[in-house]
Order: structure tokens, then C-alpha cells, then sequence
């Protein structure tokens, strides 16, 4: 999961020279939407991602939405989406296995 290059970029401790190093990695986070939760580590930064924007991998998308195919999440404009919320969470995090996603796919146990 990715986080915007905003907050990636000036995350206490970030260096410039290797984002591989940014302190922010694997820092865990709980995503909610439309009364599911669920939680991600931040692997990366989205260069087109505003301030408190996501870009969810497809296994995360599907553990908040049933399906892959809602394109944006949070954006009444586009599809009548509910907002979509999180919060930072330290130490552990559960992970659960994920349900078989459309045309049978499983995408694991990580949400990242």
C-alpha cells in the first residue's frame, strides 16, 4: 500500500537520497470503508496521491469493497462511494485471510 508522496516525502527522518529507508515504511495502518476495516503496511509512495490519498493493492481494495471493479473509493462525485477513513495503528496488526475474489483469485494474507 502506498501512501501520498506528500506524506511519504516529509515523514519525520525521510531522506531523499533512498526512499527504501523512509521511517514510514511498515508502519501499519486500519483502512475503513462502507462498515469493513482493514489493515495495510506502507510499502510505497503515490506520486499522484493527494495528502490523505491511498493507493490500495487489489487485496486490500477487496477486503474493504467485495469486488475490484469500484475504480475510486471516498469520491461521491464518481460512483456514490461512502467516505473512506484511517487511522495509524502501532505494534501488530491482525491479518485474516481473504475471501476468493472475483473469477476465483485469492491475493492473500497481506494486506500491503
Amino acid at each position: 500500500m502506498a501512501v501520498s508522496h506528500l506524506l511519504f516525502d516529509s515523514w519525520p527522518g525521510a531522506t531523499l537520497d533512498n526512499p527504501n529507508h523512509n521511517p514510514i515504511c511498515n508502519r501499519s495502518l486500519k483502512v475503513s470503508w462502507g462498515g469493513k476495516s482493514a489493515y495495510a503496511r506502507v510499502r510505497d509512495r503515490c506520486q499522484s496521491c493527494a495528502m490523505r490519498d491511498l493507493d490500495m493493492s487489489p487485496s486490500l481494495f477487496y477486503a474493504l469493497t467485495g469486488k475490484l471493479g469500484y475504480g475510486r473509493l471516498g469520491n461521491p462525485t464518481i460512483n456514490d462511494s461512502p467516505p473512506i477513513s484511517w487511522e495509524w495503528v502501532e505494534g501488530e496488526v491482525p491479518l485474516t485471510p481473504l475471501p476468493k475474489a472475483e473469477g476465483g483469485e485469492t491475493y492473500g494474507l497481506n494486506y500491503d
